[in-house]
């Protein structure tokens, strides 16, 4: 019996404590979104990427916008563009494309302003980096050039930034350049010691042209033996 009076004395003190603790309950809260969505904008010349802040001569580039919410109402008026055009706008949710033409040699911007569009909890946009490219497609000419009283340097101005190499890179080297003198209609010809510059070097600047790049501003001297 002693057994039976062990069993009964748990189930009594299970039944009281069932009735002394009530057992937790949860509920599932969503949490709002009240953060604006933000795209980012990224560009390609259909080969390669060409990254914000470059210069190339492409005619036009292929534009990606990259949102990092979903959005319905992002549409090709809600772009803002500097010195171009955007065409073939198309895409939905997060990723957008379009063609960005530019109107001529000259630096471009592409951004998205605040408050352009929303997401699907109605919160406006934040504004977007804004992507700039400079458009070159002129070919650098010779602005002004002067020859030293002693015929010993020739000093050479060029109408914008120039490298020794078709990917924008590198400084002009002494094989970059080749003297050549015209035949005079009258008296003794002059002669060249060499058809190339013993050195050459960057002068000072005598003006100032960002226009394509501030590193060099279109200047640069020719120092030659000549006779």
């Amino acid at each position: 019996m002693k057994f039976y009076k062990n069993i009964l004395i748990v189930l009594m003190l299970i039944t009281l404590c069932s009735g002394q603790f009530a057992l937790p309950s949860f509920q599932a809260v969503a949490n709002a979104d009240n953060v604006g969505p933000r795209i980012t904008i990224t560009a390609a010349d259909g080969s390669s990427a060409v990254t914000s802040g470059s210069t190339t001569n492409d005619n036009t580039l292929t534009l990606t916008f990259t949102c990092n919410e979903t959005t319905s109402n992002f549409i090709v008026s809600d772009i803002g563009v500097v010195g171009g055009s955007i065409s073939s706008f198309s895409g939905s949710d997060k990723v957008y494309t379009a063609t960005f033409t530019p109107s001529s040699n000259r630096l471009t911007k592409i951004y998205i302003p605040t408050g352009a569009f929303t997401d699907g909890m109605s919160n406006n946009n934040y504004a977007s980096e804004i992507f700039e490219w400079i458009y070159d497609s002129s070919v650098p000419l010779f602005f002004l050039t002067t020859l030293a009283a002693d015929n010993s340097t020739v000093n050479v101005q060029l109408s914008e930034t120039v490298f020794n190499s078709s990917s924008g890179t590198g400084a002009l080297e002494v094989g970059d350049w080749s003297f050549a003198l015209a035949v005079p209609l009258g008296g003794d010809p002059a002669t060249l010691s060499s058809s190339t510059p013993s050195s050459i070097s960057k002068g000072v600047p005598t003006f100032s042209d960002n226009t394509i790049d501030a590193d060099l501003n279109g200047a640069i001297s020719i120092f030659a033996s000549m006779n």
